[in-house]
């Protein structure tokens, strides 16, 4: 029975290699999720920015409205303080958006890369795995077919058979 032995080890070995190449794949498709969300965190915080600056503008053109109807000279003094300090505000507001979106894009691709690696790390641990099934089965096919363990009437690998009274005849079939 030596054969089959090694038989449900090779399956069980398939197996195991199959689960392996599954969850690299799967590792894969993590990965390519994250990737994908980092792109998404870029382009929000890029169109965030936009926003803020077209805001800015906007903010900026009100204040130079209101201080020439004011009658105050404008690009002179304290319009054209106030000009500045929005303009500067807006683009720190801007800024601060678009790293915000970096650091988050980039947390996600590092997510990307550790989970590629943890996919490989899986499939390397599954041939591993396999190899070993592999050995253990065959090692006790060839132990089983050298010691000549075979099953008998009783059920075990004695090798005894037991006669129509209860003695014990010590036969090989």
């Amino acid at each position: 029975m030596s054969w089959v032995t090694v038989a449900v080890a090779g399956a069980n070995a398939f197996n195991q290699v199959q689960q392996g190449r599954w969850a690299e794949d799967q590792a894969g498709l993590q990965a390519m999720q994250s990737e994908f969300k980092a792109k998404q965190e870029l382009q929000a915080a890029e169109t965030m920015a936009g926003m803020i600056r077209k805001a800015g503008r906007r903010q900026v053109g009100q204040t130079v409205t209101a201080y020439a109807g004011a009658g105050v000279k404008v690009g002179e003094g304290s319009a054209f303080e106030a000009e500045r300090q929005i303009n500067q505000d807006v683009e720190s507001d801007a800024f601060q958006t678009l790293l915000m979106g970096q650091r988050a894009a980039t947390g996600l691709e590092l997510d990307a890369k550790l989970t590629r690696i943890q996919g490989r790390m899986a499939k390397q641990a599954s041939y591993m795995q396999a190899a070993n099934t592999l050995i253990q089965g065959g090692s006790s096919g060839l132990q089983n077919w050298r010691t000549g363990g075979q099953y008998n009437y009783n059920g075990d690998a004695s090798g005894a058979m037991y006669s129509g009274n209860g003695d014990a005849i010590r036969a090989r079939r």
